[in-house]
């Protein structure tokens, strides 16, 4: 028997249907021996809306995720797009957690938006849970509707929302995100509890609510980055050895191998801050406009993390509209071949949890209504200067015109133009916005823009599969790019260099580029698996999930690279590395300061 890949179930060097493990709410567990793309692309063609009930969405809803899935595409999936399954991943490759019950907040307009999906139950003859299952979800908007309009109460009267300083626009945003925080905040200690009201956490939350449009002066309200001390991180490849990964990077580049190579390696953190109050720093001292938290919590993450689905996993993205999975739990939940009640599946599962604080300013790949995909790739970076406003316009300009940054670009972009071309009607694929400049809080950015029809019969998976991974990540070719830094980096990248977002019951999606991000997994504290050869490859899969968990540790890691073009400088690309990861690290300062009372 071949080896398997402790983290998807794949035979080492194959290209092999990997394991998919589905939890539901109620603990059941499922294995199924598949691609987790095909499992998603017959998930969503069997959740189908009724006709009116789209009709009637698409009409009232000003945004695209109408229920569906959350989740997130690990780099190592591309052992299922092409590439090769070089290295395993210590946490699941993909995991997904299917969402019918959200709480939107449209923090510009003020407008609170409530969501339940639930069977059909129009036919008489359908079964008794169909209808439960139905009343559960008319039952959960009629509770969360009177929790929202109790914090309204509770916020005119003491009069709170004129002194609150944020984006939320309103008074129903304000206590919409309150709603939000008593669903996802970690447990709250008895004191902590006694001394915050509702509106007191609403307020809370709206002040954490920074736009990404804000300038870098507003990030200096936060704590001095400066007087904090970092904490002590672990670097997979330290200066000289990125500095001879950039080399040979070249050399393949000179062999014609390759024409640009995106060349990363981690940081892995020494002290762990807590995961929530890091996200919250984060997207205080670095906005984003695909900014997201993804928790997916093992069984033994759930009491200490109260959440209230016994899957066990909270999401939410940033951006105009914040979407919070509210999942609720249900002692009858059980599986059904056409419907099933908020189930969490990844392509492997272990008892530990993974969660992603995601600040990333990409967007990977957008399915809108009607079947239009857009691409905004980044390549091309430069530090921005908030205290001298001619400098950092002098930066933004030499970066708009380098020679370099506009090569690494363009060449990302007639990579992702072939990859829609997979899938796009002829003709269709065009670039609207070539190398223009956006400027982030931190820092200044090249983005182009391609878009494409997609064809017909080509469903959103199959978009998504033929551009994953994201160009901006690998290099092009793509797949012999892979190759190289497979060997290069000598590790598997994991959750960064994936994508994260939605995949929606309305057939669109939207996934950013897992980039500027933190990753705390629970990860073997030994990789020495002993399985039997005479095991069954999913004996061998739950006897290291079991392992797993008995000697298992909590790690943060940050993921950072850079594209390697003939022009680049191997110092200077291991200066931009440093700078990608730089606010990551200072999060985690200014959290474990916090945590410490300093």
């Amino acid at each position: 028997v071949p080896s398997i890949d402790s983290s998807n179930g794949h035979q080492l060097g194959s290209l092999q249907p990997g394991l998919v493990t589905i939890s539901s709410a109620s603990g059941l567990q499922q294995h199924v021996r598949m691609s987790v793309w095909d499992y998603l692309q017959e998930q969503l063609h069997q959740l189908q809306l009724l006709p009116e009930c789209a009709a009637a969405a698409a009409e009232q809803l000003p945004f695209n995720f109408w229920g569906g899935f959350v989740g997130y595409f690990g780099y190592e999936l591309k052992a299922e797009s092409g590439g090769r399954n070089a290295h395993a991943a210590s946490g699941p490759d993909a995991a997904w957690q299917f969402v019918d019950r959200l709480l939107v907040c449209d923090h510009q307009q003020g407008d609170v938006y409530l969501l339940a999906l639930h069977p059909a139950c129009a036919d008489s003859a359908v079964s008794l849970a169909v209808h439960s299952l139905a009343a559960a979800a008319h039952q959960w908007l009629q509770d969360t509707a009177d929790l929202v309009h109790r914090l309204i109460a509770a916020a005119e009267a003491q009069q709170l929302h004129p002194s609150i300083s944020s984006p939320c626009g309103s008074r129903a945003a304000v206590v919409a995100a309150a709603a939000v925080l008593a669903e996802a905040e970690p447990t709250v200690s008895v004191e902590q509890e006694s001394q915050m009201s509702d509106v007191t956490a609403a307020a809370a939350v709206c002040r954490d609510n920074s736009s990404y449009h804000q300038s870098g002066s507003k990030q200096q309200q936060h704590t001095s980055i400066g007087s904090v001390q970092h904490p002590q991180v672990v670097l997979r490849h330290d200066r000289q050895a990125y500095v001879a990964n950039v080399a040979a990077c070249k050399e393949a580049l000179v062999a014609g191998e390759s024409y640009e190579l995106c060349l990363t390696t981690s940081y892995q953190l020494q002290q762990l801050p807590d995961p929530w109050l890091y996200y919250k720093t984060l997207r205080s001292i670095n906005p984003a406009p695909y900014a997201a938290w993804l928790c997916f919590a093992g069984s033994e993450h759930n009491q200490n993390w109260n959440c209230s689905s016994g899957a066990g996993s909270r999401a939410s993205t940033d951006g105009r509209h914040e979407r919070k999975a509210c999942e609720e739990c249900s002692a009858s939940a059980s599986f059904d071949t056409n419907y099933v009640h908020n189930a969490a599946f990844s392509s492997a599962s272990s008892r530990g949890g993974i969660t992603v604080c995601c600040s990333s300013p990409e967007r990977f790949l957008q399915g809108g209504r009607g079947g239009l995909l857009e691409a905004k790739p980044i390549k091309g970076t430069a530090r921005r200067d908030p205290t001298n406003p001619l400098n950092d316009a002098a930066l933004a300009a030499a970066l708009a015109g380098s020679e370099k940054e506009r090569a690494e670009n363009l060449m990302i972009v007639d990579l992702l133009r072939n990859d829609l071309g997979k899938v796009c009607e002829p003709g269709s694929v065009h670039v609207p916005g070539l190398i223009q400049l956006e400027s982030y809080a931190t820092v200044h950015q090249l983005v182009s823009t391609v878009r494409g029809l997609r064809r017909a019969d080509a469903s959103c998976i199959d978009a998504i599969r033929a551009a994953f991974p994201g160009g901006s990540m690998t290099g092009a070719p793509k797949i012999r790019s892979m190759d190289i830094l497979d060997r290069l980096e000598g590790g598997a990248r994991g959750v960064y260099s994936g994508a994260l977002g939605y995949l929606s019951v309305n057939d669109t999606f939207d996934l950013n580029i897992v980039i500027r991000s933190a990753v705390f997994a629970d990860v073997p504290s030994s990789t020495d698996y002993h399985s039997s050869s005479n095991a069954s490859q999913l004996q061998q899969q739950q006897q290291r999930q079991q392992e797993h968990s008995q000697h298992s540790q909590m790690v943060m890691s940050v993921g950072a690279g850079g594209a390697i073009v003939m022009q680049g400088d191997a110092h200077a690309e291991f200066a931009e590395m440093q700078l990608k990861a730089d606010r990551l690290i200072q999060a985690a300062a200014l959290t474990l300061s916090e945590q410490h009372g300093h």
